[in-house]
């Protein structure tokens, strides 16, 4: 399932975590929810210790696939396996305060609000959601993950900013980086990293950019670490899910995952910073104080 992964062309340093990636295990095991937008092989805890070895990552945030739906036990038995080296994030859903107090005794730290995947963009609908989902994460001592598309992310900033819970943007909060530096989704990022309570994830290289080299991420990464260097962590979302071509029905057949190189992106960063100490923050210290490694 591995693709060819670029080594490294600096030494990695000592904890670095990879803060996004899914695990899918055994579907005999560990089954899929039948209601689900694909279906993805097995991608195991074993796959993923052996990935993580050939770029020198040490540890890694397990973030709940979404074709589990709220089916969290594969999330939590990588937990019990590998306590020292992984945390997680369990889905926004209907679990009670002491099911997610159980949850985070076995190392999860946050849940996850998917506002994208569904297709959501009425902010009023949004809002409600965000708020729930916060309060929840708030009462069991857990960190808000948001998974939303930029112009919703920008309609949302108002709300997100009195929220009680220390939210997490995926996926570089889905911007455009045709629209520019200075466009308003991009704008409203760089004032919600600027700040105390919102992280967001340099995830997911190739969900975001428009060219094939990604080099059109490098300005933004910089603007972003000038603005909040504190509040930036690194994901690649391996291993790299994909959803089949809009139409086909949901079915038993696997939807490959995308050969993604994990360890360009990795380069591409370190080169984009240029800073040891940068990189360092959002590979190591970031994710160390907010998943309590």
């Amino acid at each position: 399932m591995d693709s060819h992964q670029t080594p490294p062309t600096f030494e990695m340093p000592k904890g670095a975590c990879d803060s996004h990636i899914h695990l899918i295990g055994p579907h005999a095991q560990f089954p899929l929810a039948r209601e689900r937008l694909y279906t993805p092989g097995p991608a195991t805890l074993q796959d993923l210790q052996h990935h993580q070895s050939r770029l020198g990552l040490e540890r890694a945030v397990v973030v709940h696939a979404t074709p589990q739906r709220e089916d969290c036990a594969y999330l939590l038995h990588a937990l019990r396996n590998a306590p020292s080296r992984l945390r997680g994030v369990a889905p926004a859903n209907n679990a009670t305060r002491a099911e997610l107090l159980a949850m985070r005794s076995l190392g999860v730290r946050g849940i996850r609000l998917n506002l994208e995947t569904g297709g959501m963009r009425d902010p009023r609908v949004a809002v409600d959601a965000l708020q729930r989902a916060a309060r929840q994460a708030c009462d069991a001592g857990l960190h808000l993950q948001l998974h939303a598309g930029n112009e919703l992310l920008t309609a949302l900033a108002p709300a997100i900013r009195r929220l009680p819970a220390a939210l997490v943007v995926d996926h570089f909060g889905r911007l455009d980086p045709a629209a520019g530096l200075e466009s308003a989704g991009f704008r409203n990022l760089l004032d919600l990293v600027g700040g105390d309570r919102v992280y967001i994830k340099l995830s997911a290289f190739h969900r975001i950019s428009g060219q094939p080299d990604y080099e059109d991420l490098g300005p933004f990464v910089r603007a972003l670490a000038r603005a909040g260097e504190r509040r930036l962590l690194w994901g690649s979302d391996w291993p790299h899910p994909q959803r089949p071509p809009q139409g086909r029905g949901v079915s038993d057949k696997i939807d490959p995952y995308r050969p993604e190189d994990d360890g360009r992106c990795l380069n591409l960063l370190h080169k984009w910073l240029g800073d040891e100490k940068a990189f360092a923050s959002i590979l190591v210290h970031n994710t160390q104080e907010l998943f309590e490694f």
